[in-house]
């Protein structure tokens, strides 16, 4: 008996096959359907004059560490950071004639993520990121990675420390999603603000042709920067495609926050989340966990808790899906006893049953069980 083995390793980049037009296709069934669109990136050209000296090694050792813990990588592994650069695409190494000796290739990517601060200012000036509070401001002009550090890297880190209740991955995702997607032609910073209704953070740089704020959920990705959003990735900063606006969805709703407000326009997209939540659906969302099988129930859930009642065609606008999409999503939470019509039949509202629950689900650990039906 004679057997023939292909192992394909897996990979923890983003590109991959791509057509000319920057479109990339995975296979779902019998068809190939996009995965996401790439445009003409800059963040991937070589940055004249810049070498291996202009990229901080503490820097690049701290993502050592955390592409070892992300991926349960032996700590034995990625001893040398060129070698570690070098595996992640991040660096291209090449040799002169006549030389020993490895000359690299670094790209704007690389120098936005580990550039030491002189390399940064001679060649990226505006990578700038102001973190505004009621007590004042401050201004980083420091690579990412020392940013997401001495921002969002520990609960300590300023922003969890300003806002304790928001989940720390909803923040992290909303900070690396700034600097991914951000125009990198457009010489302005990102901005972070605090206050004490909401976190917000700006970067410049719209929304790509074919995505809109109330198309985000469900959208084919558009990658602006796609070598920048490689390397975010192998470090770890960052979740598979497609992944990181559900991220920001769930960690809010599960926190008991109101649904997270995105904005694009003028150069500018803007994501924030309020600051006021029920502590009510946070504990409704952790106890119920297992009976809420997807980010659509929690979302109708969530917009009717904070409601009477709504339309067909305001649900739909909250889920980002179409009315057909929609009522299904509504026939199934009714089937569960969670949603039912209204007596004119035009609009939902929550079961007694289901508010009663998230209004007393502090009180008792015991679960209604007529609620979710057989």
């Amino acid at each position: 008996m004679h057997v023939f083995v292909v192992e394909v390793p897996r990979t923890n980049y983003v590109s991959g096959h791509m057509t000319l037009p920057g479109l990339s296709k995975i296979r779902v069934g019998k068809e190939c359907v996009p995965y996401y669109t790439a445009e003409d990136d800059r963040t991937r050209i070589p940055v004249p004059g810049v070498s291996i000296g202009d990229l901080s090694v503490e820097s690049i050792r701290w993502a050592i560490a955390e592409h070892r813990r992300k991926f349960d990588v032996h700590e034995g592994r990625w001893v040398d950071p060129q070698e570690f650069l070098a595996q992640g695409r991040l660096v291209k190494r090449y040799l002169v004639d006549g030389e020993v000796l490895p000359h690299y290739d670094i790209p704007l990517s690389t120098l936005i993520l580990f550039g030491k601060q002189a390399a940064l200012s001679a060649h990226v000036p505006f990578l700038e990121t102001i973190v505004i509070t009621d007590g004042g401001e401050i201004r980083l002009h420091k690579n990412v990675v020392d940013c997401v550090q001495a921002l969002c890297a520990s609960q300590a880190s300023r922003i969890p420390s300003q806002c304790p209740t928001i989940a720390r991955s909803c923040i992290q995702e909303l900070l690396i999603n700034a600097y991914i997607h951000r125009c990198y032609r457009t010489p302005a910073p990102i901005e972070v603000r605090i206050t004490a209704s909401a976190l917000e953070i700006s970067n410049p740089g719209e929304l790509l042709g074919g995505l809109h704020p109330d198309n985000l959920i469900h959208c084919v990705p558009v990658y602006r920067n796609l070598s920048l959003a490689d390397g975010a990735r192998f470090i770890g900063l960052c979740d598979k495609i497609g992944r990181g606006i559900d991220t920001v969805y769930e960690s809010a709703l599960s926190g008991g926050f109101d649904i997270p407000v995105f904005e694009s326009g003028n150069n500018l997209f803007t994501g924030r989340v309020r600051l006021q939540r029920s502590i009510e659906f946070r504990e409704f969302v952790r106890k119920r966990a297992q009976s809420l099988s997807n980010l659509d129930e929690i979302l109708v859930l969530r917009f009717l808790w904070s409601r009477h009642e709504a339309s067909l065609m305001e649900i739909s606008w909250v889920l980002q899906r179409s009315h057909a999409a929609t009522r299904r999503i509504l026939e199934g939470q009714m089937k569960k006893y969670q949603v039912e019509r209204c007596d004119h039949d035009l609009s939902f509202h929550l079961t007694a049953s289901v508010r009663r629950d998230i209004e007393t689900i502090s009180q008792s650990d015991q679960m209604d069980m007529n609620l979710w039906g057989e």
